[in-house]
Parts: C-alpha cells; structure tokens; sequence
C-alpha cells in the first residue's frame, strides 16, 4: 500500500506524537467510519507507533493530543486548497476543528 500525508513526509517512518520508529501504524487523523475514506482521499493522515495510536482512540486523556491532529490536519487542508477550502473542508467533513 502507497500512504501519502499532506502533513507528514510519509517516507519519515517516525510516530507524530512521540517520534518512535518501531511499530508504526497509519492513523487517520479525522477519523470515523464516514471520514476514514475522505482522510485517505486527501492525505489527513500521520504514522504513529501502536501505543500512542491505542491510546489516541481508547483513553481520553489523549484527547487534547487527538485534538491537535485534528486540528493540523484541517489547517493543512485549507492551507493547500484555498482560497475556497473552509466551505469545501465544512462541505466534507461538517465540523470546524479550528474552533475547538
């Protein structure tokens, strides 16, 4: 499988979170059923190392740092795709990141 990311240099193997180079699991950065596909399509998607990436989605602790991700990932999107990517990111993904 080819990862591409428009955050991370996908040929960097390093976790986003901890910079751990072993274990590496590809997460998506706006996840759900629903946006696992849109975050494919356009590279919303960072390596992390398998204990960071269980407990980005199981401890809520995390949260904050999940929320970051989130938030990168939006910037990153509109930053590439402006001057109109705020109502396509709203149009796609329906939730403002930036605001939270």
């Amino acid at each position: 499988m080819k990862y591409k990311s428009i955050i991370i240099n996908p040929e960097d193997h390093r976790c986003a979170i901890c910079g751990s180079m072993i274990n590496l699991e590809w997460h998506h950065c706006i996840h759900g059923t629903a946006n696992r596909k849109w975050a494919d399509a356009y590279g919303l998607t960072v390596w992390l190392c398998h204990d960071c990436h269980r407990h980005i989605h199981d401890d809520a602790a995390w949260r904050e740092r999940d929320q970051q991700l989130e938030a990168t990932a939006q910037r990153k999107f509109e930053d590439k795709y402006s001057p109109d990517a705020h109502r396509l990111w709203m149009q796609i993904f329906g939730k403002n990141y930036l605001d939270d």
